[in-house]
């Protein structure tokens, strides 16, 4: 629903106006306020007085962003829309990730226990005689057998815990996100007026879209993941501390200084990316208003303006994005240079634990004893220095995790707050009361009222209306005066802050049933609602029933009748199956918001609101007839004069189609079912603008778009460009941190071979110049993050943004026609520029660098262990497919996932369709309609996702047990030929350790193989904005010339692109198509029935559509021959249905004119009759209109779009109801200056009306219908031809001034 105005501010330098009727409704208004205002708020409904004086000084306590961004949902809440079968499911998910995450502290014990097995063999073999040898070799390989043994059974419990623990939890995540992503759907269509007004509904899908996705990821397998690395840290730092406590414990007062660094590298990296996601919010709410306007966009020439504003933004985000990799990228390489810093101290320390421990004696001793911590080796010092940094490792792997769940208990504040409020007026309650039977009767009580988000400016004060039953009340008044208001309170939108409406004298309507009420409300909105389906399907809405059924098709077609739509829907591609439409109404107690006085003629009662309460109220014979009067007045305005008799004001509207301004009817049935329905005039509007679409047509849509192919990685080298110099930069880094791991191998075989072979005094000496090539790998692991961060980073986000600026900027060119077809909605289109793009960013980002990393760890394990084995290498070569089938296995069930496609509308369309349209989903009670749908719309979403949890899960699992399975492999096969005496001890140790370390590397690594699947989709699904038909208005082509304002069609025939089957123009034996001239600095008006082509003129003459057929020109030259830019330039539009954009109201009408001075402004402000109420505005021109313009009311957008269209003074002038939702005065004021300027500064006048009033001084008049030019010539000429304009005329009251 249109927002009221924001608060006022009173200046005292305001001149006074002269005597009119404007200020008739102004006088005394003011004098009176703080008076009413004084004595309405003590009398304030106690119960609520703390909170209304709490909210009168201070607003909402609610909208603090600040107290919202520091508060999170708790884990606990996060997880309560969990069933009981989930949590069972859950726990016994975490039960299985223990055991996961015990594998490697076990793998840690058992390479432990190997080692000293070697080297007590070892050094037992070489003190002993030869016949000692043949028993020992036995031993050795039982041990080698059984640890053999053991490496294979770690890898099978990880892969059955694996699999469980990751498939459980992402199964129950998944369910529980489709919950909590339905409810909150529900929820929000269930919310109350008030709750609307505080939220963008525009921007509320993408907002909570995103804090779903938040959500999903938070509560999935990462709350597992977690504690699993949690039970890996601690169990490795137990194995660490059980294996050499002393030196574990040195090792351990690193980690305060790691944490120091790690937190603040967090919090800076926290703020640049908070920083960064704010710039990419703004840049979608910009391309979100300029797709929904991109009508209003291309008349303005504005393309260029917001092309710049987008990419502004856009690259502000990408360059903070940067930073935030770079600052994640330079911690990563100093937690690594801190780790090998950290090996050098302890390789150091050990040695001269193992020193001490090298005596023969002790040797035997605490090989008979089998005691582990009986004496210090090499394998205990070697495993308690990686038991230390793997558990800090673990650590730090906790850290994605942990911001993960944080950022998704941040992101679900908004959502459970919408989830846990009860709204104060909550259609799906049960309480209240429902009436058996009613006679209609409704009073209005002293009422005092003002909207949440202006609790400075009351709409009513002492506001009293009785309506009696089956009577029908006119409201009338200027634009912001409470009209509509009353709609509000009818339909229990809003509720008085004071005072109260009695229904029957003794039923309050805070007392009835919301659901019910409403039910018996029949509604009609000025800016009408159709809802994604068919004709048949939206008319059946106003009697939806809650068990799911709609009307039958005898009702169907007699309220289409009812409502003159029958004619026209069966004319439409597939008459009441095509798809969109559908309108109705009955006989009711009514109540009407009108502008237009000629609908309202016959209402029992006409009630004047002036200064927040009724003025005057009677019929319109005694309000006409009284001297002064403010309704006498208006009729006046309108060329209603007290002797004027005419039609009824039924047929007046059904012959003018609709009421405009804010036409909102608030019928209130007698005991009888309940009917309501949607506006006729935008089915008509969007059947001339090409965007009806069959069913079939959609189904065809669907299946092809569920063949497109991926994109090839050489289109998006291409688009990378000479930013693959960063991409190599980044590879080269990955390769060198992903190398390190298997490299450390090397070091690592040495130094602990040292600690078998060397005399004890000597070892120190042997081992230093390997301990000390650790500094290398600190300073190697620096270099090579920063090179990651930098170089992938860049190359990424540059993509991201490049693909963003291109996508935005080659949809702000495509046709209109484009725009009609069904998969080029504002909501598709928005998708695109946000998770695809970010999806394509993981192929040249981050992630690629990720998955190099992890080939590069096993590449280098392989190459090391083929070097200094070529045997175990061989083995660890053949283990390698085993570990990359997991991988591989993901990505076949991931691409057979892209095949499918759903049918229908998207779960964000409908979404999104539902939060726009709540005012009509709340009246005809269609939010559990709307929810049912949402969640049909899910299903195809819901069997993927569980089915991706279980193959996630397979894929963890079997992951898990490649890397230990192939560890027992390797290790086998290498101590058979050390056993065989094949390989030397130092080549079989370094070639194991370098499987296990590049595996280990590899597995550590958070590559996401399957994320080139998704980029290569979604980069097709940007690269197809990038192609399609264009407008010209970015094409150096066509004639730039002066324009005189010739405008001629001869034979002219045309249809939508989106419907070429159903021509608006065509040719038959009656007319050669469309034939009509205007001649320069003229003025047509075009007028006929809905459907008949009157908007498809002005869309032709400015180039949003070409002829199919015959001649368009203006001057002499083809449309077509013109230069796009040049033509808009200078061509004025101003649209029914008003469009402004976020910003202030200086800045939306200089989108008109850029160059325009301050003086052009206001003077085009005041030719649009809205500087007055401008400066009333808090900040005057600096005001801020808020998305849409939603701060402001229909008339006052109308009017500064109005401005808008004039200030650029423009050679043709075309008007699409131009002044329809203006309220009387305002519409002749604004008609008169547009007639002034008309008589001033001549120029090419087009003009779409209904109100024939507003036209009949044009030059021609063309009647259109039945493809073609019906009746054309002037007013009086048209009406001695008494034909199909002199009987519209005549319905619309004027049939006195025809004689």
């Amino acid at each position: 629903m249109t927002e009221p105005p924001p608060p006022s501010s009173p200046r005292a330098s305001t001149p006074k106006r002269p005597m009119d009727p404007a200020h008739l409704f102004k006088s005394s208004a003011m004098a009176d306020y703080n008076k009413a205002r004084g004595e309405a708020i003590p009398l304030t409904r106690a119960a609520n007085h703390e909170s209304f004086m709490h909210y009168f000084k201070f607003g909402n306590p609610n909208n603090d962003p600040q107290a919202k961004a520091k508060a999170k949902v708790s884990l606990w809440r996060l997880l309560s829309y969990s069933t009981v079968q989930e949590r069972c499911m859950m726990v016994f998910g975490i039960f299985m990730a223990t055991f996961t995450g015990l594998g490697l502290p076990a793998w840690l014990v058992l390479l432990a226990r190997s080692l000293d097995t070697f080297s007590n063999l070892g050094s037992l073999m070489g003190k002993m005689n030869d016949d000692s040898d043949e028993a020992l070799m036995d031993l050795l390989k039982s041990e080698l057998a059984q640890l053999c043994i053991a490496f294979a059974i770690v890898g099978l419990i990880c892969l059955v815990t694996g699999t469980l623990y990751v498939s459980l939890w992402t199964y129950t995540g998944e369910k529980q996100a489709l919950r909590i992503q339905q409810q909150f759907v529900r929820a929000s269509l269930n919310q109350d007026a008030a709750w609307f007004d505080s939220n963008d509904r525009d921007a509320l899908p993408t907002k909570m879209g995103t804090a779903l996705v938040h959500i999903n990821n938070a509560i999935g397998k990462q709350i597992a993941d977690v504690y699993s690395n949690a039970v890996s840290a601690i169990g490795c730092l137990t194995v660490s501390l059980l294996l050499n406590a002393p030196l574990s414990l040195i090792m351990l007062l690193v980690v305060p200084v790691a944490i120091i660094i790690l937190a603040l590298f967090n919090f800076c990296i926290r703020r640049v990316k908070k920083r960064a996601s704010k710039e990419i919010s703004e840049a979608g709410g910009i391309a979100t208003e300029a797709l929904a306007g991109i009508k209003t966009v291309a008349s303005l020439c504005a393309q260029p303006y917001f092309r710049s504003e987008y990419e502004h933004h856009v690259n502000e985000s990408a360059k903070l994005s940067i930073k935030a990799a770079s600052l994640t990228s330079l911690l990563a390489g100093i937690t690594g240079a801190m780790f090998y810093l950290t090996y050098t101290f302890a390789f150091f320390i050990g040695t001269e634990q193992v020193i001490s421990g090298a005596d023969m004696t002790l040797i035997i001793k605490c090989f008979i004893s089998g005691e582990p911590n009986c004496r210090v080796t090499g394998a205990s010092v070697m495993c308690c220095i990686y038991g230390v940094i793997l558990c800090v490792t673990f650590f730090g792997l906790m850290g994605p995790g942990l911001s993960v769940m944080n950022l998704g208990r941040s992101a679900a504040v908004e959502v459970f707050d919408t989830l846990g409020r009860t709204p104060t007026i909550d259609p799906s309650s049960e309480k209240g009361k429902r009436i058996d039977g009613f006679t209609g009767k409704i009073t209005f009580k002293d009422l005092f009222f003002f909207y949440p988000n202006s609790p400075s400016r009351p709409i009513f004060y002492n506001f009293n209306l009785t309506i009696e039953p089956g009577q029908s009340v006119a409201l009338v008044g200027p634009s912001g005066s409470g009209k509509s208001t009353i709609a509000r309170f009818l339909l229990r939108f809003y509720d008085p802050n004071q005072g109260e409406i009695i229904l029957d004298d003794k039923y309050p309507l805070t007392a009835l049933n919301v659901s019910w009420w409403r039910s018996q409300i029949g509604y009609v909105a000025q800016e009408p609602v159709i809802f994604p389906g068919t004709i048949r399907e939206n008319i059946g809405m106003g009697k939806y029933n809650q068990d799911g059924t709609l009307p039958t098709e005898d009702e169907v077609i007699e309220a289409a009748k009812m409502a003159c739509a029958h004619d026209f829907i069966l004319n439409l591609p597939n008459g009441y199956d095509t798809y969109y439409g559908g309108t109705k109404q009955k006989k009711v107690t009514t109540v009407t918001v009108a502008h237009r006085l000629t609908t309202i003629i016959d209402s029992d009662a006409i009630a004047v609101i002036s200064g927040g309460k009724i003025a005057e109220l009677g019929d319109h014979e005694t309000l006409l007839h009284k001297e002064d009067g403010i309704y006498r007045s208006l009729c006046e305005t309108q060329g209603i004069k007290p002797d004027d008799s005419g039609p009824t004001a039924v047929a007046k509207a059904v012959a003018e189609d609709k009421d405009v301004e804010v036409p909102v009817a608030a019928a209130i049935p007698l005991p009888s079912a309940p009917e309501a329905g949607i506006s006729t005039d935008s089915i008509v509007k969007e059947a001339e603008e090409g965007l009806i679409v069959s069913e079939t047509e959609a189904d065809e849509e669907d299946v092809e778009m569920s063949q497109v192919a991926s994109a090839k990685m050489s289109t998006i080298w291409r688009h990378v460009g000479w930013d693959s110099i960063y991409t190599l930069i980044g590879l080269i880094g990955s390769g060198i941190v992903g190398a390190l791991s298997p490299c450390e191998s090397i070091l690592t075989a040495k130094i602990v071979t040292t600690f078998y072979t060397a005399d004890p005094e000597e070892m120190v000496e042997v081992n230093r110049p390997f301990i000390m090539k650790f500094l290398y790998f600190a300073l190697a692991s620096l270099v090579g993050n920063v090179m990651v961060g930098y170089g992938l980073s860049r190359s990424g986000s540059n993509l991201g943004a490049k693909l963003r600026n291109l996508a935005f900027s080659s949809m702000l060119k495509r046709s209109m026609g484009w725009f009609d077809l069904p998969e080029n909605t504002t909501g598709e289109l928005t998708s695109i520029l946000g998770g695809d793009v970010e999806a394509v960013e993981t192929l040249t980002g981050l992630p690629l660098g990720y998955r190099l990393r992890v080939l590069t760890s096993l590449i280098s394990g392989v190459s090391i262990a083929l070097a200094y084995s070529y045997q175990i290498g061989l083995v660890a070569i053949l283990c390698v497919p085993f570990i990359g089938m997991a991988g591989m296995m993901q990505a076949c069930c991931l691409r057979k996932k892209f095949v499918g496609a759903s049918e229908g509308p998207s779960p964000p369309t409908i979404m999104e369709q539902g939060l726009r349209g709540i005012s009509s989903v709340q009246a005809y009670n269609l939010e559990s309609k709307v929810g049912d749908d949402y969640e049909r719309a899910l299903e195809p979403e819901k069997a993927g996702k569980v089915k991706a949890g279980i193959i996630a899960g397979t894929v963890f699992g079997f992951s898990q047990m490649a890397v230990f399975v192939s560890f027992a492999v390797v290790f086998y096969a290498g101590s058979e030929l050390l056993v065989q005496g094949r390989v030397g001890f130092e080549s079989f140790f370094t070639s194991v350790l370098a499987v296990m370390f590049g595996a280990l590397g590899a597995s550590q690594v958070s590559a996401d193989f399957n994320s080139r699947q998704r980029g290569l989709i979604a980069a097709a699904r940007i690269f197809s904005t990038l192609e399609g038909p264009t407008d010209g208005s970015e094409e150096d082509v066509g004639d730039i010339v002066p324009i005189n304002g010739e405008i001629k069609f001869e034979s002219c025939e045309f249809s939508y692109p989106a419907r070429p089957d159903f021509p608006i123009f065509y040719k038959s034996p009656e007319r050669d198509g469309v034939n009509l001239t205007v001649a320069p600095q003229k003025s047509i008006g075009l007028v006929g029935r809905s459907g008949s082509g009157k908007s498809t003129i002005l869309q032709i003459v400015l180039r949003f559509y070409e002829i199919s057929g015959g001649s368009a020109a203006l001057d002499g030259r083809e449309f077509s021959d013109l230069n796009v830019n040049n033509l808009r330039s200078q061509v004025g539009y101003v649209g029914q249905l008003p469009t402004l954009f976020n910003g202030t109201v200086t800045q939306n009408v200089l989108l008109g004119k850029a160059d325009a001075t301050e003086a052009e402004i206001i003077a085009a402000c005041k030719a649009a009759h809205c500087h007055d109420f401008i400066m009333d505005l808090s900040d005057g021109y600096e005001t801020e209109v808020g998305p849409g313009g939603g701060l402001l009311s229909g008339g006052q957008k109308q009017r500064i779009a109005i401005a808008r269209g004039i200030i650029r003074d423009p050679k043709i002038l075309v008007l699409d109801e131009a002044t329809a939702a203006l309220d009387n005065e305002s519409q002749k004021l604004v008609q008169a200056a547009l007639d002034d300027l008309q008589v001033t500064q001549p120029r090419t006048t087009l003009t779409v009306a209904h109100r024939l009033l507003t036209i009949k001084d044009c030059d021609t008049i063309a009647f259109m219908g039945d493809g073609g030019v019906l009746e054309m010539g002037k007013h009086s000429d048209l009406l001695e031809m008494k034909g199909n304009y002199y009987q519209l005329w005549c319905m619309q009251g004027s049939e006195d001034e025809s004689e």
